[in-house]
């Protein structure tokens, strides 16, 4: 019996020696167009995500499509894992304000970052949860000090989605965001939405920003936006 793997449409034939490695045994071949959950997490912990899969190719879970950002561009921290990707869902979630008010060390302290850790994660079926891990993530607060986080889900920074602009040093850009048309994010609806990013923007004079920075409708940073504003949140998390 032949067995098949299909990534975004193309049916490949695996040889019997990859069969072996990716743990597949006495199963059916893949059908074309599909392939279940369970299989891409193995490709990814026998290191081989690469052979299979590219950047923004579009990994399906129940209700959830998720778009890969980047390879090994987040580590779990916990050390059992050391091959990852690192997916963002192709649909925001609904809108929520970042924080009520002035939020010191940005990020770390937000409302947001709180509801995501301890309510919505929780919220996930069970074999999704088990194979998010959680990584360390930098992110700079209004007056410019960056601060670390250990999140299992997360909004990307503005380094991460932007790139370096010599104003924000939280992070490196994922590689799928260079193009600045995938930074554009819809709701549920298909509407494109702008959305926060973990970072906040310079403080005002008084020392305390208000400001979370938001992704723009364009793809572009946006600078605007309270904090206590609702505005779309992205899903983003590290699968090991």
């Amino acid at each position: 019996m032949n067995s098949y793997i299909c990534i975004n449409g193309k049916k490949t034939e695996l040889t019997s020696k990859q069969v072996q490695e990716l743990g597949f045994s006495n199963i059916e071949p893949v059908a074309f167009g599909s392939f279940s959950f369970s299989e891409v997490v193995n490709i990814v912990r026998l290191r081989k995500a690469h052979e299979y899969f590219k950047i923004g190719d579009i990994i399906k879970f129940e209700e959830y499509k998720l778009e890969i950002i980047g390879f090994n561009h987040d580590k779990d921290i916990s050390g059992k894992r050391d091959s990852t990707i690192t997916v963002m869902a192709k649909t925001l979630l609904p809108a929520r304000r970042m924080h009520n008010g002035a939020c010191g060390r940005g990020w770390v302290d937000s409302d947001l970052r709180k509801w995501l850790d301890k309510e919505y994660f929780h919220e996930l079926p069970e074999e999704l949860k088990s194979v998010i891990c959680t990584v360390e993530k930098k992110s700079e607060s209004g007056s410019g000090e960056l601060f670390g986080s250990q999140d299992k889900l997360f909004a990307p920074s503005a380094c991460e989605m932007f790139g370096a602009d010599g104003f924000h040093w939280d992070g490196v850009q994922y590689e799928l965001f260079r193009d600045t048309s995938r930074r554009l994010k819809l709701d549920k609806d298909r509407n494109v939405c702008r959305y926060w990013t973990r970072s906040w923007a310079p403080a005002s004079s008084e020392g305390n920003s208000v400001y979370a920075l938001v992704v723009g409708k364009d793809g572009y940073v946006r600078y605007d936006y309270t904090n206590d504003m609702n505005i779309y949140v992205p899903l983003c998390f590290c699968i090991a």
